[in-house]
């Protein structure tokens, strides 16, 4: 099952305030949240958790962003 997370819930879960999530957003350490309503914006679960877990694992930037274009990617495919 796909669960959609809302800011506030993936800022909890990051620990990054919201102008901190968007600006991870902009440097591509982040993938930016799937527009479902014209006020209405959520990121996928595991694509949160995803980068979570590259974080814990000590990626380096470089492999975050590798990762978040990759997460960003396969959600052309999943349609």
């Amino acid at each position: 099952m796909l669960s959609l997370l809302r800011q506030p819930v993936v800022s909890q879960a990051t620990g990054m305030a919201r102008p901190t999530l968007y600006e991870a957003m902009a440097e591509g350490l982040f993938p930016r949240p799937i527009k479902c309503g014209p006020k209405f914006a959520a990121w996928p679960e595991h694509e949160v958790r995803a980068v979570i877990a590259a974080r814990i694992q000590g990626k380096s930037k470089d492999e975050i962003r590798t990762l978040v274009s990759e997460l960003t990617e396969a959600r052309k495919n999943c349609a």
